[in-house]
């Protein structure tokens, strides 16, 4: 099983190199991200019947507020399990199957950059996740490691490409592979799920090469102990896969550069995040150093990541 509940954004960084001695120049982004929101749309708690602080309309408020403060310079992603969680989701995934579906309307609404896909999302059934919401979320739902049957290709946008600020973004999707052994095939009729690393392997060169990115981030379903029932780094279609991708391609280099990147990574302050404040320094970090849910590879060296807190009451 997942050992935590929490999508991975990792951070395989680079900045544009330049070998002129001039100061660099100082640019931010800004990532929000949610993640497993389950369901947590509107701002109810119905358990236990009362007013909730920590659902899509909190966020909502709070990430307008950030594009008003930082024009040009802030991304939105989810890292999946959007589709399970409560009554509302039931309703829309198997009752109304004709109306516009809430998870695209909502994502849509928010302006998302990204979305990633979970396991619970892929537990609703193709005719939910492909059929429905997929098509409804403007090529947003980004997997490239759930390969389609038919034609041997992903059935879901692999990445996607922005710039913002002068900074050319490029965000891959993948989804922990251990689907197999959790959900039955009937759920998810003509998929494949590929191991990560080895989708990394396949995609990272061809997004460097075709799209020269300045940032590589990957979008990720997985939980971080990729330790779990005996696995290690190199264990094949390892559950917790996020770690071992990104582990592969750490690296960093001793050019200077025209531009410094300072890439700010927030949690949004839904109930299923468990949120932290850290700082991290390039050019790079032991492993013991980097945070479990936020891991990163400094390709060029002028690059800053830091994940910062936000309040939970926003």
């Amino acid at each position: 099983m997942k050992t935590l509940s929490l999508g991975t954004i990792a951070l395989i960084a680079a900045t544009l190199l330049s070998s002129c001695a001039m100061k660099p120049s100082e640019k931010d982004i800004i990532v929000l991200y949610t993640t497993d929101v389950h369901g947590a749309y509107l701002p109810f708690d119905i358990r236990n019947n009362m007013p909730a602080v920590t659902s899509m309309a909190n966020v909502c408020t709070y990430v307008n507020q950030q594009r008003m403060e930082y024009p040009d310079a802030v991304f939105l992603f989810d890292t999946g399990d959007c589709l399970q969680g409560q009554p509302s989701m039931y309703y829309y995934n198997f009752v109304d199957t004709v109306s516009p579906h809430l998870v695209p309307l909502v994502y849509n609404y928010m302006g998302y950059d990204a979305v990633g896909l979970g396991n619970h999302d892929v537990e609703t059934g193709e005719k939910v996740y492909y059929e429905r919401v997929a098509k409804q979320l403007r090529k947003q739902w980004l997997c490239a490691n759930a390969i389609d049957e038919r034609t041997g290709e992903p059935m879901f946008t692999p990445y996607r490409v922005f710039t913002r600020s002068g900074i050319k973004v490029a965000v891959l999707g993948m989804i922990t592979p251990n689907i197999p052994a959790w959900l039955p095939k009937k759920l998810w009729p003509h998929l494949e799920f590929q191991d990560m690393v080895e989708c990394a392997q396949h995609w990272v060169p061809i997004i460097q090469e075709k799209e020269q990115p300045d940032i590589l981030i990957g979008l990720c379903h997985s939980g971080t102990d990729y330790h779990v029932d005996g696995n290690d780094l190199d264990t094949k279609k390892n559950e917790n896969g996020s770690i071992p991708v990104a582990s592969r391609f750490l690296a960093s280099t001793s050019s200077s550069a025209a531009m410094t990147i300072r890439v700010i990574c927030s949690p949004l302050p839904m109930s299923t995040v468990t949120l932290s404040k850290f700082l991290m320094h390039r050019p790079r970090l032991p492993r013991s150093a980097v945070p479990r849910s936020i891991w990163y590879s400094i390709r060029r060296p002028n690059v800053t990541t830091s994940r910062s807190k936000l309040n939970s009451s926003t």
